[in-house]
């Protein structure tokens, strides 16, 4: 299965917006969205920042990288997570979503996409 079949299943859930795979550079890998939003281009290297800064935050603590994060917004909640040192997750949800069972939806699908993600890479070298 590749990638915008995920993030199509993904979109299946009703208050699921938007999700996304990006690489750690900026670049946008595959995305299915509900509703239009900024270019790609320029929410995957503003979302590639805010990875970089909570790594570097980890840094500092002495926690290392950091392997997930939800940032809870007005108008929704969006969650990433690394599938691999280069490729992040993110999905974007509605603020009506619960953040537990919104957590728990994002984890039930984090294997999966890793492994597609790790396909990815391995075709990519």
């Amino acid at each position: 299965m590749e990638f915008r079949n995920l993030l199509k299943e993904v979109l299946q859930t009703d208050y699921i917006n938007a999700a996304f795979i990006v690489d750690r550079h900026g670049y946008p890998i595959a995305h299915q969205t509900r509703r239009d939003l900024d270019s790609d281009e320029t929410l995957a290297v503003q979302l590639c920042a805010v990875q970089g800064a909570i790594d570097c935050l980890g840094s500092q603590l002495h926690l290392g990288e950091g392997r997930q994060f939800m940032l809870e917004f007005t108008g929704g909640i969006v969650m990433c997570a690394s599938l691999t040192p280069d490729l992040l997750l993110v999905v974007i949800a509605a603020p009506s979503a619960t953040l537990g069972l919104f957590r728990t939806f994002f984890s039930s699908f984090l294997s999966r996409f890793a492994k597609e993600a790790n396909l990815h890479e391995e075709v990519a070298r």
